[in-house]
């Protein structure tokens, strides 16, 4: 995850293949439930930032200024009323998941999750910087701005550009990491 970034735009190339790989991710039943909000107008991003961190959260922490200056914001939106209509056809209706208390797992979540990684990947592929966070306050106000219908979840959001030097500790120093065997467990499941 890459937390300082240039303001050199993206080319349109990059954003294409961005774009693409998005497209690329599983879909239960083929639902095709994810959508993306992108900003690439330095004012919308702008004012998608003032909305998101709050002038004393920005004072308190001045190197989220690297983060800011991305060229590209990435909203991973889920449709659960695409997974509804999906498993209401003839071919899907028997699974019984024509209603949202009925999926025991969010698919629609997994899935525009999954759509995200590859946008993560295809990032790393392409010498970009990313950054996957949440949004954890005011998300009515970026829906108001952003006309973000209600009917859909907002995941978090992808910053995307080219990546300057890192501006402060990785969690990577400060957590170890976990050995890859730590991970899988086999036949059962065991600490």
């Amino acid at each position: 995850m890459c937390r300082s970034f240039s303001e050199a735009p993206l080319s349109e190339q990059d954003r294409e293949a961005l774009y693409l790989a998005g497209t690329r991710g599983p879909s239960a039943g083929y639902s095709q439930g994810t959508e993306y909000l992108v900003l690439l107008d330095r004012g919308d991003i702008d004012d998608f930032w003032e909305i998101h961190s709050e002038a004393t959260w920005r004072e308190k922490n001045p190197d989220h200024e690297a983060v800011r200056a991305a060229p590209m914001i990435m909203i991973p939106l889920a449709n659960p009323m695409a997974y509804l209509r999906r498993y209401s056809q003839a071919d899907k209706s028997s699974s019984g998941l024509s209603r949202l208390e009925n999926w025991p797992v969010p698919y629609w979540l997994t899935d525009a999750a999954s759509s995200t990684m590859l946008i993560l990947l295809k990032a790393v592929d392409l010498n970009l910087g990313a950054l996957f966070f949440g949004i954890f306050r005011n998300e009515d106000r970026i829906r108001d701005r952003f006309l973000i219908p209600e009917h859909l979840d907002l995941l978090g959001a992808l910053a995307i550009g080219h990546p300057k030097e890192a501006s402060r500790p990785r969690s990577p120093s400060v957590v170890p990491k976990r050995s890859v065997a730590s991970h899988y467990h086999f036949s059962t499941f065991s600490n």
